[in-house]
C-alpha cells in the first residue's frame, strides 16, 4: 500500500499487569512520512476503526489529528506517488502488516 518510517510503538491503554499481553496481541506502531502507493489513495486506512475507536488507542486520535477527524483513506494517510511532498504526519499501523 505504500512506504513509511517505524518511529515508535504504541503503548495501549491497558492495566499494567496486561500491558504485555496486549503489545503481543495488538502490535500497533506510529509511523510518519507515508507514501501511498500510486493508485491506492481510495483504498481504505484500514486502522481508522480497528486501532482509533477501540479503547486501547483512542486518545491517539486527539494526538495525532487534534480535533479533525481520523482519516478513512490512505489519501488523507499520506502522500500518493513520487510527485507528492512528503507530510510528517504520524499515524497508528499494525505492526504485522509492515514489512521491510
Amino acid at each position: 500500500m505504500g512506504t513509511a518510517l517505524l518511529w515508535r510503538w504504541a503503548t495501549p491503554a491497558v492495566h499494567p499487569e496486561l500491558l504485555a499481553r496486549a503489545k503481543v496481541e495488538v502490535p500497533a506502531a506510529e509511523i510518519f512520512c507515508v507514501r501511498v502507493e500510486q493508485g491506492r489513495g481510495g483504498d481504505r486506512y484500514p486502522f481508522s476503526a480497528l486501532l482509533y475507536q477501540s479503547s486501547m488507542f483512542e486518545r491517539y486520535a486527539c494526538i495525532h489529528f487534534h480535533r479533525k477527524a481520523v482519516p478513512s483513506h490512505m489519501s488523507a494517510v499520506g502522500s500518493e506517488g513520487d510527485d507528492e511532498a512528503l507530510t510528517r504526519d504520524v499515524v497508528l499501523w499494525d505492526f504485522r502488516y509492515l514489512s521491510q
